[in-house]
């Protein structure tokens, strides 16, 4: 039994997951930026304590 795989099934698949992982990453992206932001703040007050 052979099993044809259609490019265009996967395409329809694909697009769709790809849409939902986009605004995902875009927000994980985010939070990242935001926490190393936070974190070097806190690091310069650290430093600041200590001298």
């Amino acid at each position: 039994m052979e099993i044809s795989f259609e490019p265009t099934q996967y395409l329809s698949f694909m697009i769709p997951f790809l849409l939902a992982l986009f605004p995902l990453y875009y927000i994980i992206r985010k939070a990242v930026q935001k926490a190393m932001k936070e974190a070097t703040a806190e690091l310069k007050i650290e430093k600041e304590k200590d001298v």
